[in-house]
């Protein structure tokens, strides 16, 4: 019965009416008209599906983007982190996915206050702690870019930053073969599903982030080694 609770709140009619409003608001990307039926399944009903977290990150950083003024963006920034906590608490088995998630965006969105800079490397090296060569291109690449704002601020000596950047290189090597590989192996067919077409596409884009970010990285570790 714990789990019905859960999954459902304490009144299922009022959890399904509101699961189907938010839904169909969330698809027409009427954010503001989603969020009170999306507030009352995430109050209530945590567990009836893991797209009240996908599609919250989706929305809180859409309102994100779209405030006023500060009060309303941080307002908004605490609560895209809880929503992220609320996922691997109420949907765990891809935590260092999500902790990825929660770091670059707490970086991204407060990159100016060093403090938060701090919380976000912890939480993206623990995210690649989890995953390791698993990583996603976009955890790798906040990763990096929060350990050179804290050596620029004197509170990551550069030894550790050049041990960060061969840690992190080794990662997009490894991730940089493994897709061409599969790459290499798809090219060797005659006609490709459109799974595999998909596939094939979506490894493309990959190495294109990674290479970026391999970019950003040289770009962003050169003057700590020249000064």
């Amino acid at each position: 019965l714990q789990s019905d609770v859960g999954k459902y709140g304490i009144d299922t009619v009022k959890c399904e009416e509101n699961l189907s409003i938010y839904t169909e608001f969330y698809k027409q990307k009427s954010y503001d008209s989603a969020l009170e039926a999306w507030l009352y399944l995430f109050v209530n009903a945590p567990k009836r599906t893991k797209n009240i977290y996908t599609h919250g990150a989706t929305m809180f950083k859409s309102f994100i983007k779209n405030a006023v003024d500060s009060l309303e963006r941080e307002n908004a920034i605490n609560n895209l982190i809880i929503i992220y906590d609320y996922r691997n608490y109420y949907y765990p088995g891809q935590e260092g996915l999500v902790l990825g998630y929660k770091g670059s965006d707490l970086y991204k969105y407060r990159k100016s206050d060093i403090n938060s800079v701090q919380e976000a490397y912890s939480i993206l090296k623990s995210s690649l702690e989890i995953d390791q060569y698993q990583s996603s291109a976009r955890a790798l690449n906040y990763y990096f870019a929060a350990g050179a704002k804290l050596t620029s601020k004197k509170l990551l000596s550069k030894e550790k930053l050049i041990d960060l950047f061969s840690n992190v290189s080794n990662i997009i090597d490894y991730k940089e073969a493994k897709i061409n590989q599969l790459n290499f192996e798809l090219g060797q067919k005659e006609n490709l599903s459109s799974k595999e077409s998909k596939l094939l596409k979506k490894n493309q884009n990959e190495l294109k982030t990674l290479s970026d970010v391999r970019a950003n990285m040289e770009k962003t570790l050169a003057p700590h080694i020249t000064c």
